[in-house]
């Protein structure tokens, strides 16, 4: 894991490099999962221009097409992993796993001209394995993931602590 000070320094390039607005946007913890990612591997996404909203369908795409002089586009599902999932942790997890899988078919295509499931689907295995490893750490760095966003508190009163068999109830 990096230090402190190194992370700070990630986001801020991160910030700067990435345009995650739209799914910002959507979703007012969603820098979250992008500043997992940074903390978890730095140059991960430093093809990555823009991480936009996906309308519909997967959770996420990645289309060689909209490369760009500045980057590359992933989408992100964003609404539907809201809708299935039952708690901000769930949600900011599987947003960032989503970009991590997309991010990989991206180095895959950009690498090797062409992608398949199963290094996505690695990749999206090693960082919850790293998430699970870290998980008191994370949980200092982003308190705000304890405080329910309000459309998790209507749609989950109770939610299970992803590592243990604790029951957290939410307050209104």
């Amino acid at each position: 894991m990096i230090s402190w000070t190194q992370f700070l320094e990630n986001i801020v390039t991160t910030r700067k490099d990435v345009d995650y607005s739209q799914i910002q946007t959507v979703y007012n913890k969603a820098h979250i999962a992008i500043d997992l990612i940074k903390m978890y591997e730095p140059q991960i996404m430093a093809n990555i221009a823009i991480v936009a909203n996906l309308a519909s369908g997967a959770y996420g795409v990645y289309n060689s097409s909209e490369d760009n002089t500045q980057g590359d586009t992933i989408h992100v599902n964003v609404r539907r992993i809201m809708n299935e999932k039952k708690t901000d942790i769930e949600a900011v997890l599987e947003i960032a796993c989503t970009i991590i899988h997309e991010t990989t078919h991206e180095y895959e295509y950009g690498n090797h001209g062409k992608s398949d499931e199963t290094g996505p689907k690695q990749a999206e295995a090693a960082f919850m394995a790293w998430v699970q490893q870290n998980w008191e750490s994370i949980m200092e760095h982003f308190p705000e993931l304890n405080e329910p966003s309000p459309y998790f508190q209507q749609k989950a009163p109770k939610t299970a602590h992803p590592y243990t068999n604790t029951v957290q109830v939410q307050q209104p």
